[in-house]
């Protein structure tokens, strides 16, 4: 009976554990904008001063991260942000002092 009692309480500790991380992170992580929020306009704006080749590469990989961000894969999505950056030769930070 003892071990039955002491393998719920342990059960029950670690739920109460799990809640708690939880609700630690949750609030922190949703105060931290998208990247499908904000890298597009963001990349088009940029593109609209490089060169057409240039922009028309990165607008190309815009499009495709924006269509990965509407079927939930935002990490992906962030690649092709990445990949858009490197075509126009910008850092993520240079493109924020914009």
């Amino acid at each position: 009976m003892d071990l039955v009692k002491n393998a719920l309480i342990a059960i029950a500790a670690l739920l109460a554990t799990g809640l708690n991380v939880g609700v630690a992170v949750g609030p922190a992580h949703a105060a931290e904008p998208s990247v499908c929020e904000t890298m597009p306009q963001d990349i088009r704006a940029a593109a609209a001063n490089a060169d057409a080749n240039d922009a028309n590469r990165a607008l190309r990989k815009v499009d495709i991260g924006v269509r990965l961000c509407d079927a939930g894969n935002e990490r992906a999505a962030s690649k092709q942000f990445d990949r858009a950056l490197k075509v126009l030769d910008l850092t993520p930070t240079e493109l924020a002092q914009r």
